[in-house]
Order: C-alpha cells, then structure tokens, then sequence
C-alpha cells in the first residue's frame, strides 16, 4: 500500500489517500523507494504539488521518447469512471477521488449506466433488438450447398478483426452488391443462412470488436454504421437462435 498528500484541500484539512500496488508495479516503487532514501527524503518523489510533479513526468517522458497523452486531471477521471464501470459503489468511488461527498461518485455511476446500456443493446443483448428483424424470406442452407456454390455467391469478410466466412449465401452474388459483406446480410431477402453455428457466432464477435472500437472512438450511435451493426448482431442472433429451434433431422 502507497499513501499520497491530498494537498488540494483547505489549510488545516489535509489527509493521506492510500493506494494499492499491483505486484508488477513492486520493483518500481521499491527503486523509488531507495532512491528517497538515499536522497534523505520519506517520500517517494521531491515534488509536492501535481503542477511539479506532471512537468517533471512530461521532462522524462521526452527525454526517453515516451509519448505522454494524458494529464493528471483525465488519469485521475479515467480511474474514478473505471472504478464505477467495475461496480464500485459510491463509498469507494468518493474514496478514490478523495472527496467530501458523494455527489461527484454519482456522475461517474451514472455514465456507467449508460455506457453499459449501450454496449448492451449495441452487442444485441436487448430482446426489442433481437426482434426488429426476420432473417431471412428463404430458407437455410447446408454447409456443403455453401462450400459446392459459386464462389461469387459465398459470403466472406473481415469484420472486426476476424476474417468470417461460411455465414451463407447470396443469390445474386456479392459481386452485384454495393453494401459490406456479412454487416449488410443479415437481414437481406437475398440472403440465404448456412446452418454452420459456428461461423455465425465468429460473424457475431466480429461485429462486437467493430461495436467496441466504435464505442473507444467516440462514435455515436445514432451513425448509420453504427445502426447497421445493431441490426446486423439482432440478425445473427435471430439465425442462431433458428439454427438452435431446428430440428435434428434437418441440420
């Protein structure tokens, strides 16, 4: 355990705000630790407020060629909105922050709320998602019609990270398509499901890499490529909840 000053306080208020490790972090803080000692100091560091302090970080960074985005002020914010995303309550939260109360603890609940219901109905979780969409007008087709059709009707692509094929078919071509393969599928009256599970579920943890990233880069939701993933994850999940209500004989 660490304790740091709380010196952005009133005269006669200041406190002591503990901190926890993580183990890998061990080595460093006892190098710290010594080099104090050696200097005649008990703290770790020489600097006594944050504006010292974050001007000498930004010195060595520059001097290693380490590149410094952050300030103190959004690492500080991004650990308090961490600490409400992982379920910490306010205590904890105003705690961390080393506030007086806990109505700032509560700004940070609050847009974990929201950001978990986004990222709930972007991955398709919501059931009103889950039913805007029919799969498909045609029927479901094997994993041989897929892997025996024309090349130009097998429906591939990266989505995400993932390269995704085997989802089903298209029976016009995706040659003759404007739209993304398998995004754009789902959902399609010229798309024809396979019955391969497994190449619907890659096709649906593609398309949550896709959502994460958009939701890391600040996209919004209400963009058009943001929609049609939504709409896409309803789609795939609609497909294998199907290919689960079919019966054996047909698979």
């Amino acid at each position: 355990m660490l304790s740091f000053h709380a010196a952005k306080q009133t005269p006669g208020n200041e406190f002591e705000l503990l901190r926890q490790v993580k183990p890998e972090w061990v080595p460093l803080v006892a190098r710290l630790h010594a080099t104090a000692l050696a200097h005649g100091r008990q703290r770790l560091f020489s600097a006594t407020g944050p504006v010292t302090f974050w001007d000498r970080a930004e010195v060595l960074c520059k001097r290693f060629s380490v590149q410094l985005d952050s300030t103190a002020r959004s690492l500080r914010h991004t650990g308090a909105q961490t600490l409400a995303d992982a379920g910490h309550d306010r205590a904890s939260i105003q705690g961390f922050l080393g506030h007086k109360s806990a109505e700032a603890a509560s700004h940070y609940i609050r847009a974990s709320f929201k950001q978990a219901e986004l990222i709930n109905t972007a991955l398709g979780a919501s059931k009103l998602y889950n039913s805007l969409l029919d799969i498909s007008t045609g029927s479901f087709v094997s994993v041989s019609d897929v892997l025996q059709a024309p090349e130009d009707q097998q429906i591939g692509a990266v989505v995400g990270h993932r390269l995704v094929a085997g989802v089903g078919l298209c029976k016009t071509g995706q040659s003759s398509c404007a739209y993304n393969p398998v995004t754009s599928c789902y959902g399609c009256p010229k798309f024809m499901p396979s019955l391969d599970h497994g190449a619907h579920v890659e096709a649906i943890e593609g398309m949550r890499d896709q959502v994460r990233l958009y939701l890391k880069q600040g996209i919004s939701d209400e963009t058009p490529a943001y929609r049609q993933l939504t709409r896409a994850l309803a789609g795939a999940q609609q497909a294998l909840t199907l290919i689960d209500d079919l019966p054996k004989n047909d698979e």
